[in-house]
Parts: structure tokens; C-alpha cells; sequence
């Protein structure tokens, strides 16, 4: 055997803390996730259930910009501008402290010279129907969110919205177009001020402009009232059909009911009680 060893009883108790541990440390876990593979080539995705969803979030859209490409994905026309979202639910970030990651591919057509976008994020809700389908993400109050305009130039927001609050811009070309890219937002809730992270391609992006300490940004204020899981297209210019996939959104794990935890400690006392017996 390899490995530490400390004896029967130590590793009874090993098993109860590590079961203790499992069940209350926060772990992310997939709230809600859609490949769109069982989307048919031109089929609307409104009222479709994602493949994974949180308390049944169905999703919401018009008709028109994001379709079924038949090839496993969604088309996203960034000539028009619109939004799909899910709903997670009023105060979900805050009633559930932890971190959240949302992640979305997405590939803009090459050779297109406007700045019209595709891009994702987290949005409040701003009129009596939610994020509707003839708003996108700027005009939301989004935040946190990214857009990837067809020029290959990246930008984060913190939001709300993209009134002078891009966290991160990247010069045109910065990423390739033509191609799929995994962009990627993280947000931590756990702390008094929230705190924002982007990755593209599994790489982080610098959020403080260049601080000798940190690529973090950290709010100011919380965007508590951020509830709505949106993907979203604006014109700017010249636009193109790009695609969309593999959308996630990951959170914390629920800590288990103080009874579970109990149960848990009086099978340790159990398990610790026969070794002794023995």
C-alpha cells in the first residue's frame, strides 16, 4: 500500500470527516448546461428546456437570430439584434454564496470588417417580461457579461451594461474568427464585494489593466439583481452568421441539512465503536 496509513481507527475517522468534508465544502456543479445537439437545423429554441436547467427554466427568445445550424449548435445572426435567456431565479447569486462559472464557444464568421457582436452573460431584469427579445445585453444592464464582435476584438464588462465599464478590451483580431473559442466569465459571490474573473481558450484575460498584482476585478457594487442567463447578438456595423454551443453555467453546491451531518457522526461514533470492540 502507498500513502499515508494511520491505523484502523484513524482511517474510520477518516472516512466519517471525509464524507463531513464532501458534503459541506462548495463545489461547482452544473445549474444549467445545453449542447443543443437534438436542435433541428432552423429550429427556435424558445420554450425549449436546456439539457440541464434549474427549477425547469425553459429558455426564452423571438424568432429569428438564434437557430439550429444542423450541426449540433445554433446559428447567431449578428445582423439583427436580440437575446435568449434562461431564468435562475431572483437572488439565486446571493442566497447562494459561491462561485459561479458561465461559459459559452462561439465561432464569428471570418472576413467580416463591422463590429456587430455575439456575446453572454448574466442580466437583471429591466422590464416586466425580463430580458426581452429585442434587447441584448448592452441594453439589459448586464453583468457580468463579454461580447465578441466579428473583427476578432474581445471585450468584458463588469456592467451594468457597456456605459465606461469594460474591465477588459482587446485590440481588433485579438481572437480568431473563422474558428470556435470556449470564452469563459467566473464569478465569486462569496465575499462582501463580488469578484470577476474572464478566461478565452482556458487562458485568463487581465481584468485590472495591467495591476502588478492581480487580473481580478472586484466590485464596487454587487450585481445582486442579476438573475437571467443570456446569449445575445447587437449590430454594430457590418455582421455576420456566427455559431453558438456547449453553454454552462456551474455553482455551489448546497451544504447538507444539519440532520444529514448528524447521521454522519453517529455512524463515525458507531464505525470508531467496533474497532474498539475488537
Amino acid at each position: 500500500m502507498h500513502g499515508l496509513v494511520f491505523g484502523r481507527r484513524g482511517s474510520c475517522l477518516g472516512v466519517v470527516l471525509g464524507l463531513l468534508g464532501a458534503g459541506t465544502a462548495a463545489r461547482g456543479a452544473v445549474l444549467i448546461s445545453d449542447n443543443f445537439d437534438n436542435v433541428a437545423s432552423g429550429g427556435n429554441i424558445n420554450g425549449r428546456t436546456p439539457t440541464a436547467t434549474l427549477n425547469g427554466a425553459t429558455w426564452a427568445t423571438g424568432t429569428g437570430t438564434f437557430l439550429g445550424n444542423g450541426g449540433g449548435g445554433l446559428s447567431a445572426d449578428s445582423t439583427k439584434t436580440q437575446s435568449a435567456y434562461v431564468d435562475i431565479g431572483a437572488g439565486y447569486l446571493s442566497n447562494n454564496p459561491g462561485v459561479y462559472d458561465l461559459s459559452l464557444d462561439i465561432t464569428n464568421p471570418s472576413g467580416v470588417a463591422g463590429s456587430s457582436w455575439i456575446g453572454f452573460g448574466l442580466a437583471p431584469e429591466v422590464t416586466a417580461g425580463g430580458v426581452n427579445s429585442g434587447q441584448n445585453l448592452a441594453s439589459a444592464n448586464a453583468a457580468p457579461w463579454l461580447l465578441f464582435r466579428v473583427n476578432g476584438q474581445e471585450i468584458v464588462f463588469q456592467g451594468p451594461g457597456n456605459s465606461g465599464v469594460a474591465a477588459f478590451t482587446s485590440s481588433n483580431g485579438f481572437v480568431s474568427t473563422g474558428a470556435a473559442h470556449t470564452f469563459r466569465i467566473q464569478l465569486d459571490t462569496t465575499g462582501a464585494n463580488w469578484a470577476l474573473n474572464s478566461y478565452l481558450d482556458g487562458t485568463q484575460l487581465d481584468l485590472n489593466a495591467g495591476s502588478a498584482t492581480s487580473s481580478t476585478y472586484t466590485y464596487a457594487t454587487n450585481p445582486t439583481t442579476s438573475h437571467y442567463v443570456a446569449m445575445s447578438t447587437g449590430v454594430n456595423g457590418a455582421g455576420g452568421v456566427g455559431t453558438v454551443d456547449n453553454l454552462v453555467l456551474t455553482g455551489p453546491v448546497a451544504v447538507p441539512e444539519p440532520g444529514t451531518i448528524g447521521l454522519l457522526g453517529v455512524a463515525g461514533v458507531g464505525l470508531l465503536g467496533r474497532r474498539r470492540r475488537r
